[in-house]
């Protein structure tokens, strides 16, 4: 899950900007996407070596959703408020980290299941944090700012 993670911050980064679909995008993502996600709006493609990144909006939300050339998803993301968190993990993160502020909440959805990514910060540290299913979190990543 963490170089899952790692590809699909880094892929962001070449994605910010794109929109529409790019002419090279397999049909079988088209296909597989339209087939699961029929009521989005606002659909824009990007692609980036092997994957195709698909920003939209559901009921009102933004999301991402990553497919391979065959039609494959590989995972779905979306960004959250920390109300939005299973109740047991806003409660260990408001317990064991009360002097940071929360930057940035994604839940990472895929074959694998569902997991959170919290990034905390404080005047001196940015860390990051995964859930372990929705019941514990783990560091991920931590620095000095």
């Amino acid at each position: 899950m963490k170089p899952l993670f790692i590809l699909l911050t880094v892929l962001s980064s070449f994605f910010a900007g794109a929109t529409g679909t790019p002419e090279k995008v397999a049909p079988a993502a088209i296909r597989a996407f339209e087939t699961t996600f029929s009521q989005a709006q606002s659909v824009s493609w990007a692609i980036a070596d092997d994957l195709y990144k698909v920003s939209f909006q559901v009921a009102g939300r933004y999301a991402y959703a990553y497919y391979d050339e065959a039609g494959n998803m590989i995972a779905v993301t979306r960004h959250l408020s920390p109300t939005e968190l299973p109740m047991v993990l806003l409660a260990k993160v408001k317990q064991t980290y009360s002097q940071y502020w929360v930057s940035e909440l994604v839940e990472v959805s895929n074959e694998a299941g569902t997991h959170y990514y919290i990034t905390l910060e404080d005047a001196a540290t940015k860390m990051i944090l995964k859930s372990n299913g929705a019941t514990a979190w783990s560091r991920y990543q931590k620095s000095d700012k």
